[in-house]
């Protein structure tokens, strides 16, 4: 019975629109996909700056010391 029940097309639920006012006052509400967007990006650019910093590190052996 539960696999023809998982077969069923379910509700896709999706967010509300912004009210107008609050645009116009606060400008526009960040939505969860927006979120979504701008954190894998951000994860994105951190892990290429670690990648960056990790071969800096390598590269650069300090030759001052005896």
């Amino acid at each position: 019975m539960s696999s023809l029940r998982n077969a069923v097309n379910r509700r896709v639920h999706r967010e509300r629109d912004q009210l107008q006012d609050r645009k116009n006052r606060y400008g526009l509400l960040e939505k969860h996909k927006d979120y979504r967007l701008r954190a894998q990006d951000h994860n994105r650019k951190k892990a290429q700056l670690k990648s960056l910093r990790k071969k800096a590190e390598d590269r650069n052996e300090d030759v001052s010391k005896p």
